[in-house]
């Protein structure tokens, strides 16, 4: 183990474990899909070739994740968690990437409690994931358990042992990495908040002196204010520093629609001071279009 660590914030964490992960699946996908065709010939046969390496990953990316319960304290690793179901939260496959996980792992964590009686959690990640490639072609891997003796069949069926052991052999190749990331970094939490905090950290406590921001025409004479996309946004770090992310348009959205987040405006204040006070207040779109003027202030000119 390395004397010093390097720090590595929760979420780069979150994101190096993904991409390694999704890396490697890419890569072994040809040959396992090669072999598992060699082997199984007609039988098996992909429901959707394109979406396969995706299920891959995403049950690989289950089984590690599982881990972080084990290497770091419960509420590092709730959060270490929530980072990585963010990084699939993109425009391609952000929605359906999302649920998978919380299957596979609602799967895993179900079957966990009854390993010592047969029951085996990686199996059930492995059946789920087989579900994913072959859709209905499963039937042609499914055998009868028996019968009850008078040669009545039980009805009971279960995916081939000999599929259910190659696939639990290579997802176990997956596992690993989050053991290698804590072993040569310290894990430490970031300055950027948790999409369901977003809402608290667009909060600015106190007042400021108003800052009137220049005509459209200046600033593009003068080229004092940088120009930043849709979805930018600003809050405080628990140092009182102000940082800057950005949000995707699905994602504002979303949280719009959950009413996690409201948009800022910038609130005007008069009071027992020289000059006009401002602070960012989150407005209801019911209170904006009444009160925001043609310059986007919310105007509230308060005694204080």
């Amino acid at each position: 183990m390395p004397l010093f660590k390097t720090k590595l914030t929760e979420q780069e964490a979150a994101l190096q474990f993904v991409g390694y992960i999704m890396n490697e699946a890419s890569s072994a996908w040809p040959t396992i899909c090669e072999e598992l065709k060699d082997i199984f010939q007609d039988q098996f046969v992909l429901e959707h070739e394109k979406m396969a390496n995706l299920d891959l990953s995403l049950s690989a990316i289950v089984l590690d994740l599982q881990a972080i319960k084990n290497l770091f304290p419960n509420i590092q690793a709730e959060r270490i968690e929530k980072w990585v179901y963010e990084c699939f939260n993109t425009w391609d496959w952000g929605e359906y990437a999302v649920e998978e996980v919380k299957k596979y792992g609602k799967e895993f964590q179900e079957h966990t409690p009854n390993m010592y009686v047969g029951t085996d959690p990686l199996s059930s990640v492995s059946a789920r994931l087989l579900h994913r490639w072959l859709g209905e072609n499963i039937h042609n891997f499914e055998i009868d358990m028996g019968d009850f003796g008078n040669g009545e069949k039980t009805g009971i069926v279960s995916i081939s042992p000999q599929l259910q052991m190659m696939v639990d052999s290579l997802l176990i190749g997956f596992i690993g990495t989050w053991k290698r990331i804590k072993h040569n970094f310290k894990l430490v939490e970031g300055d950027l908040p948790l999409a369901e905090n977003i809402q608290e950290f667009c909060l600015r406590d106190g007042l400021r002196d108003w800052e009137p921001k220049p005509a459209p025409d200046e600033k593009i004479m003068n080229s004092t204010d940088e120009i930043k996309p849709d979805g930018t946004i600003e809050y405080y770090d628990t140092h009182g520093n102000i940082k800057e992310m950005w949000l995707s348009p699905r994602q504002m959205e979303e949280l719009f629609k959950k009413d996690l987040a409201r948009k800022c405006y910038k609130v005007l204040f008069k009071g027992p001071w020289e000059g006009i006070k401002e602070a960012d207040w989150p407005l209801s779109e019911a209170v904006a279009n009444k009160f925001i003027d043609e310059k986007g202030l919310y105007i509230r000119y308060l005694c204080l």
